[in-house]
């Protein structure tokens, strides 16, 4: 998979969000520039399947299809405007497959991609979160 960009996991981690206010932003800051806050980080990357080919390996037993048998899933995907970097559209494309995938954990899964929003849908787009919980609320009275 190859090398971290730490720099890119930073920005990304300190992009102040509006939907949260000023105070939470500033908590946000000072978390975010702490060593085990980026410890963290980078553990979550190493040890996901971004890490390399152990990682790899270690998350191919998790993801089998169907493993959640008929547990209604949805799985959203931000898709924000299209960038020029191929190393991001990469990241963009895998991103997407592996959401795709994570959703054929259920036999009843979907995945949906929700344009113009950021990483945080639940604050740029709040209305999509709640159609999807609504949606999976509705299969299970059915059942």
């Amino acid at each position: 998979m190859g090398s971290i960009r730490p720099r890119s996991i930073t920005a990304v981690a300190r992009i102040p969000h509006p939907a949260l206010g000023d105070r939470i932003n500033a908590e946000r800051q000072k978390v975010q520039a702490t060593a085990t806050y980026q410890a963290a980080q980078a553990s979550e990357i190493l040890n996901s399947v971004y890490g390399g080919s152990q990682s790899d390996k270690g998350y191919a037993q998790l993801f089998r299809p169907g493993m959640f048998g008929s547990k209604p899933v949805v799985v959203l995907t931000h898709l924000e405007e299209s960038s020029t970097d191929p190393v991001d559209q990469l990241g963009a494309e895998q991103g997407l497959r592996l959401h795709e995938e994570t959703a054929r954990l259920s036999l009843r899964g979907r995945h949906q991609a929700v344009r113009n929003s950021g990483h945080y849908i639940q604050l740029d787009q709040p209305e999509v979160l709640l159609q999807a919980i609504r949606s999976v609320l509705d299969q299970l009275k059915k059942d």
